[in-house]
């Protein structure tokens, strides 16, 4: 990480110039907010990658393989980048006001898995929602759905 850091300051590595291998840019930049979302929950790691994946799979169709490889992909680029806008940058120019909507929904979801909302969290989910270019009132849309989408799992997790 260290390295990068030097390379971005000296002007040798470009912040974009990433390889996304055989993925579409998109599709590992909302990954990498996915797991931004997750650093913060008490749950397990497994259980964290577990529930990216399904929700890749949801999402964006893919096969539980191919869902596994973005986010090993995706894992790498976030423990090698400073910040998350350019990430946040290819989702807002990669998708739709209403696919935005829906992975600010599934974000809040990891934000919600383990029953507690940290301050941090908040603050972290405000923010991508500003950068994912969403209004107001479809932020706190994509925030509500997740709630109810919590809750009903928890209640599930209950019951069993």
């Amino acid at each position: 990480m260290l390295d990068r850091v030097i390379k971005l300051l000296s002007g040798d590595l470009e912040p974009g110039g990433q390889d996304y291998g055989p993925f579409q840019r998109r599709f590992v930049a909302a990954a990498v907010l996915l797991v931004e979302a997750s650093q913060f929950d008490s749950g397990s790691k497994d259980e964290n990658r577990r529930r990216i994946i399904d929700f890749m799979q949801s999402m964006f169709h893919f096969r539980q393989e191919v869902a596994a490889q973005v986010l090993e992909l995706a894992e790498l680029r976030f423990a090698n980048t400073l910040d998350d806008w350019v990430f946040a940058e290819a989702v807002r120019s990669g998708f739709s006001a209403v696919e935005r909507e829906e992975l600010l929904a599934m974000l809040w979801e990891l934000v919600y898995h383990d029953g507690r909302l940290l301050r941090l969290e908040a603050q972290l989910m405000e923010k991508l929602a500003d950068e994912l270019g969403l209004l107001p009132d479809a932020a706190e849309s994509a925030r509500m759905v997740a709630l109810a989408r919590s809750s009903q799992v928890r209640e599930r997790d209950a019951e069993d």
